[in-house]
């Protein structure tokens, strides 16, 4: 700290800061100019004694700027290291004038101060003082950076979804390509303004290796500000329209009434070099005149949906009439009386 003295006189005022040699010959000089009078140039003022005025090196003080990322502080978190920073602006004790605060240019009240959001922005803080302690200024800032403005796009992979109907399979039958199904397969920050999102879309001719369609839909999300994501939906489909093929079928049978059905015969099933499993069912059926014939069917169905399917019929063929046995010829007497008539029939069972 360094005193000086301010002394008021009839013509002059001693400056501010002058040291005491500068004193010295400032009152020589005021003598020799005014000449001697019987109040001495450089003796104190009618009005009272001399006063001392400290001049202070650092009246003021503003704290270290604070730089610190939205990604990973909460809104809680970013207040609460604002208000410490806010406390860390300080006056010197021995100066008792108060300071003044500006933003950007402004005069503000300093206790009106909130901490930006978590989407990010600046506080720059000027503190001031002009006071016989001493003039100074100072600048802090509180930056927040701003939350990551990508959106992770989370794009399901279709993996060999069949297609078994009409044409080959084109991006026309794949799902949805609107920016609300692709914004809720995403995980981005609140602070990203969905509304001035635009969503452009990417489709290269697919590539087919066989039955094997693979699609590759690109996504890219932005605004005026530039990309904000670029997202890749992978679509591989099997375009399969052909069924199973059966061996070993059989043919349909005609029995003699009477025989047993046959043994199941093997088939078997195949989707290219791949067997498949095969279920099979029988069912009787009767006709009106109480024959009957049975159906038995094989059925083995592809991983894309496409069935084979094959039914034997077996009749059963009655070539023998119904036979009938009835007693030999009998005479009686006029008087005698006709015995009850006794016979058997029978047929094949068909």
């Amino acid at each position: 700290m360094k005193p000086f003295i301010s002394s008021d006189h009839l013509y002059q005022k001693i400056p501010v800061g002058i040291c005491w040699s500068s004193l010295l010959v400032y009152c020589l000089v005021g003598l020799m100019i005014q000449g001697f009078h019987n109040e001495s140039f450089c003796s104190a003022p009618e009005r009272g004694p001399l006063h001392l005025i400290t001049i202070l090196e650092d009246p003021i003080s503003c704290p270290e700027s604070v730089t610190i990322s939205a990604d990973s502080h909460t809104q809680e978190e970013i207040n609460n290291k604002f208000e410490s920073w806010i406390n860390q602006f300080s006056i010197n004790p021995e100066c008792d004038s108060p300071p003044i605060f500006r933003v950007g240019g402004k005069v503000i009240d300093i206790a009106d101060l909130e901490a930006p959001d978590a989407c990010g922005g600046a506080v720059i803080l000027e503190m001031e003082i002009q006071a016989e302690c001493g003039n100074a200024l100072c600048q802090s800032d509180f930056i927040v950076e701003p939350s990551s403005s990508e959106i992770a796009i989370s794009l399901p992979i279709y993996d060999f979804t069949c297609f078994n109907t009409g044409a080959p399979p084109t991006y026309e039958f794949l799902p949805p390509k609107n920016l609300t199904r692709i914004l809720a397969l995403s995980i981005y920050s609140p602070c990203i303004d969905l509304q001035s999102l635009k969503l452009e879309i990417e489709e290269p001719a697919p590539v087919i290796n066989g039955t094997e369609y693979h699609f590759n839909r690109k996504y890219i999300l932005s605004n005026d500000q530039g990309i904000y994501s670029i997202g890749v939906e992978t679509f591989s489909i099997t375009y399969d329209v052909t069924p199973p093929i059966l061996l070993g079928i059989p043919d349909d049978l005609i029995l003699t009434c009477g025989t047993e059905l046959p043994e199941w015969p093997e088939v078997q099933a195949f989707d290219g070099e791949n067997e498949l499993e095969i279920t099979r069912t029988e069912k009787a059926h009767f006709t009106h005149c109480g024959g009957r014939y049975f159906t038995r069917i094989w059925m083995a169905i592809d991983d894309c949906g496409n069935t084979a399917e094959h039914t034997q019929r077996i009749h059963f063929e009655d070539s023998d009439p119904p036979w009938i046995e009835v007693p030999a010829d009998t005479i009686i007497d006029c008087n005698g009386d006709i015995p009850v008539p006794t016979y058997e029939a029978g047929d094949q069972g068909c």
